[in-house]
């Protein structure tokens, strides 16, 4: 999912105005400096939501369950497949 608490609708961020990135400005001896960042709220989107409370925010949850499939030669103990559909 989008990570969004259900029944909420995304909002522009307040941080960055919905552009996705801060503009920070320090002055030198030499002048001003520009620095462009990702906007560290939004992560770049522009929008903010209200996170569920079910992932956090991370769109997917951890979980466990039997499954049986064929393991191909030449697989390592410990690493990963991945299984498309689940």
């Amino acid at each position: 999912g989008s990570g969004a608490k259900p029944g909420t609708t995304p909002r522009t961020c307040t941080t960055c105005g919905g552009k996705g990135q801060v503009i920070s400005i320090m002055r030198t001896p030499l002048g001003q400096l520009q620095q462009v960042q990702t906007c560290p709220d939004c992560e770049g989107t522009g929008q903010t939501f209200e996170k569920c409370e079910t992932c956090f925010g991370e769109g997917r949850t951890r979980g466990s369950r039997k499954i049986s499939l064929r393991i191909p030669p030449g697989i390592d103990s410990g690493q990963r497949l991945r299984v498309r559909g689940e």
